[in-house]
């Protein structure tokens, strides 16, 4: 295999032109010898009519065609980019134009020799054998000719190395070559064969001298230049294939390092070596990316492994963490199951004592229409006496500040704690005013007693006051112990329901202010009529009281069933995050088999990437 040379420049070297000149010239001496060994011509006349001014001429203008021919396409060949398609195909065509026309001319020497010879032997009188002479001559010029111009072609093609070839380029085939060649040196051959059949001195001479003695030795010449064309083509086929061969052994042994063929010969081989080029770029740009490729994927995979064992633990420690929020979502959900039990117990206290409330309000009514004609009466009697009138009495307003639901249950529970506490405070203002009440209407009795007949109908009311003060304080008692229970059961659900949702905040506050103004009248009149005013006061508060209580009874109600609703949403809730929990844990477990299988997966890829790798890595590129 040839190491690189200069790829944009054509030589044209000695050795090309001196195979040229034998092509033109080298046929003409071989004949000239041949007309005097024939006895065609005397070698004394072939002087003179060699040295005649014609024979001059004609030598001078084969000579001149010969020389400028050369130097004219030498010239032309300068000059060639093989960068720029249109140069590389001019240059194509004017190599096959040189070939092809120094071929034909080559040929045509012989009868243009014959013709120069022929008109100055005329000229000189001297006489010639015209047959034999134009035999010899084209016979001779073709095979000699035909032989040198092997040579001349194959140098030629390797003076043409750097300009670059394609099947579009493609001259005469290899079997056109051969065809041609053997076509023309078998012509020739027969051509100088049969001459000394032609020559007329050897007409007398017997045919077996004859034969053995011209036509024999002219045809081993002839044979001996087909089988010297024959050699020289077989050399140049010979060294192409042990190019190919030895840069074909180079690829089979994995060796890419070796340099470019060059195409020395636009035939057949020519395209061959183009395509052999082609083929071990390609290959060794192949492997090239592959040995790339290959680097980056066994990276890639090293790094896909240590990914793949850090994602295996990630999915470990969540695999942990799932079992352990759902053993938590377990226990709340067991939680959940016993607050929403509670709670319904609550709501069935909250509707008794929401009954009992509902009686004690009734009895309320009652007692405040009593006490109202009480005071009436009082009035009446208050008119009697003159500038003994009741200031006013102002009952103090009461307000509540509404509850809140915020997002936890816990909250409301709490407040339903603080409200059954001011419930069973509020129970106790009853009874207290009930003992009041009581003894306000003993009073009441005993001055009427005072008063005479004038007293007894007040006396009949102070009775009836009295008799509903002490079912107000039975009542009372019946309320607070209800009251009890119900704040027991409260305090349990506040237990309870603290256990599932961490803590109710509760935020309950009950102000309740009450102004009360006297006038100490100056007269046992004035105590009854302020005694009366007392009475009223405290029915009044009475009233207020069971109101309050009856509201605060609703809004534990409601707000029961609302705990109640929440807790049942909120086992709902609990159920679906174990669901969610269960499947998470399914999931989990299918991802680490995928993740084990991936890793798997991962180590024999990188094993076949290393592999690859050192075969890849034979290939010497």
């Amino acid at each position: 295999m040839k190491s690189n040379k200069n790829l944009s420049e054509i030589v044209f070297s000695k050795k090309l032109f001196i195979i040229y000149l034998a092509t033109y010239l080298v046929p003409f001496f071989t004949s000239w010898i041949a007309f005097v060994y024939l006895k065609v011509i005397k070698f004394s006349d072939t002087l003179r009519g060699l040295t005649s001014p014609i024979g001059i001429i004609g030598i001078i203008l084969v000579l001149t065609f010969v020389f400028t021919w050369w130097f004219t396409q030498k010239r032309k060949f300068r000059g060639f980019n093989p960068e720029n398609h249109a140069s590389v195909a001019k240059i194509n065509k004017r190599a096959k134009l040189f070939q092809n026309i120094t071929l034909a001319t080559a040929i045509l020497n012989g009868a243009v020799c014959a013709a120069i010879i022929q008109t100055s032997f005329h000229g000189q009188g001297i006489y010639v054998d015209v047959q034999p002479l134009y035999t010899t001559c084209i016979g001779n010029v073709i095979v000699i000719s035909a032989t040198f111009y092997i040579r001349f072609l194959q140098t030629l093609e390797e003076s043409l190395y750097s300009v670059p070839y394609s099947k579009e380029f493609k001259g005469l085939s290899l079997i056109m070559r051969s065809g041609l060649i053997s076509a023309c040196t078998a012509i020739g051959t027969l051509m100088i064969t049969i001459t000394p059949v032609l020559v007329t001195n050897l007409q007398d001479l017997p045919i077996s001298t004859l034969i053995w003695h011209y036509v024999f030795p002219e045809g081993i010449i002839g044979a001996t230049f087909i089988v010297i064309c024959s050699l020289l083509q077989a050399k140049g086929m010979s060294g192409r294939v042990k190019m190919i061969t030895d840069f074909t052994r180079q690829v089979a042994a994995n060796d890419y390092t070796g340099k470019t063929l060059l195409v020395e010969s636009r035939d057949e081989f020519g395209l061959l070596i183009n395509d052999l080029n082609s083929f071990k770029d390609a290959t060794k740009g192949l492997i090239e990316d592959i040995d790339e490729s290959v680097t980056v994927a066994a990276d890639t995979a090293d790094n896909v492994s240590s990914s793949m064992s850090e994602t295996s633990a990630a999915i470990e420690e969540i695999m942990a963490n799932i079992n352990s929020v759902k053993a938590r979502i377990e226990n709340q959900a067991n939680g959940v199951e016993k607050s929403d039990s509670t709670i319904k117990n609550m709501i069935n206290k909250i509707n008794e004592l929401n009954e009992s409330v509902t009686a004690q309000v009734s009895g309320v009514s009652t007692s405040s229409s009593a006490v109202e004609e009480m005071v009436a009466n009082i009035r009446s009697v208050s008119q009697i006496l003159e500038n003994n009138t009741a200031t006013v009495h102002e009952l103090s307003a009461e307000s509540e500040t509404g509850r809140k639901r915020i997002n936890e249950s816990a909250k409301l529970a709490q407040i339903i704690l603080e409200k059954s506490a001011a419930l069973v405070e509020a129970s106790n203002v009853v009874q207290s005013i009930a003992s009041q009440t009581n003894l306000l209407a003993m009073n009441a009795a005993i001055e009427a007693a005072h008063a005479g007949d004038a007293g007894k109908g007040f006396a009949v009311v102070a009775g009836e006051i009295r008799k509903l003060a002490e079912q107000s304080n039975t009542q009372g008692k019946t309320i607070s112990s209800q009251l009890n229970e119900f704040q027991e059961i409260i305090q349990n659900v506040s237990d309870n329901t603290k256990s599932v949702q961490n803590q109710f905040e509760v935020i309950f506050e009950l102000t309740k202010k009450v102004q009360q103004q006297e006038e100490v009248i100056k007269n046992a009149m004035d105590e009854q009529d302020a005694g009366s005013a007392q009475v009223l006061q405290s029915i009044s508060e009475i009233q207020t009281s069971s109101d309050i209580v009856k509201e605060n009874t609703g809004i534990l109600l409601s707000g029961g069933k609302q705990i109640g609703e929440e807790m049942a949403h909120l086992a709902d809730v609990t159920r679906e995050i174990n669901d969610s929990m269960n499947e998470m844990a399914a999931g989990s477990g299918q991802i680490t088999k995928a993740v084990e299988l991936c890793f798997d997966l991962t180590n024999d890829n990188q094993k076949n990437f290393n592999n690859l790798r050192e075969e890849v890595r034979k290939f010497k590129i």
